[in-house]
């Protein structure tokens, strides 16, 4: 479960997740921002931090505390500054996120197929994982087709079907906003995904 500091009171719920759940889950915190945020987040019982910005001190403190870090990055060169700085994965906007402004559509894919496919074979060679910022179908279908690793968000999606199609395909992780209901039988679960993942917005 990921907990999004675009929730409030999000240090409050990842202290009672942690509580009341323990180490039956994998608990972290996203759109974390600065060194305070991450530490707070991991005295609250955060076992990742997920940031939509490379800084390099969040990726320190991470690595300080043997936390899991993955930093959004967008340029090369912000992905070689989080490499070398010690991230874990690097998360790519394959659609939407900060690169949306001017009335750009949300749901365009940011790079070809090609430049996204270069990106996690070049990932891969280093041995290195790469997850996704995702909103709509024509992303979900872009990075299965180029082999990231991990897929953020699944939002906006047109229905429990699209949702579905994650499980079909094998990704590693789902970070869902739009759960369908439990007795949904396309709903992820164990035994499609190795890593079921969700995110609390």
């Amino acid at each position: 479960i990921e907990v999004t500091f675009t929730v409030p009171r999000a240090i409050d719920i990842i202290a009672e997740v942690r509580r009341k759940l323990g180490d039956r889950i994998l608990l972290g915190a996203g759109t974390v921002l600065d060194t305070e945020t991450a530490r707070a987040a991991l005295l609250a019982g955060a076992e990742f931090i997920v940031s939509p910005t490379v800084n390099v001190d969040v990726i320190r403190l991470c690595n300080r505390y043997d936390k899991l870090i993955m930093p959004g990055a967008f340029t090369p060169t912000e992905v070689l500054s989080a490499w070398e700085a010690g991230a874990d994965v690097i998360k790519i906007p394959i659609t939407g996120g900060l690169l949306v402004h001017g009335g750009r559509d949300a749901f365009a894919l940011t790079y070809t197929d090609e430049e996204m496919r270069a990106a996690v074979e070049e990932a891969h060679r280093f041995g290195r994982r790469v997850t996704v910022h995702c909103l709509g179908m024509d992303g979900i279908k872009q990075a299965h087709r180029v082999g990231v690793d991990m897929i953020e968000h699944y939002t906006h999606l047109a229905g429990p079907d699209d949702l579905g199609f994650g499980a079909r395909a094998g990704a590693t992780h789902l970070d869902v906003e739009r759960a369908p209901a439990p007795a949904d039988p396309v709903a992820p679960s164990g035994a499609h995904l190795r890593h079921p993942f969700f995110q609390v917005l």
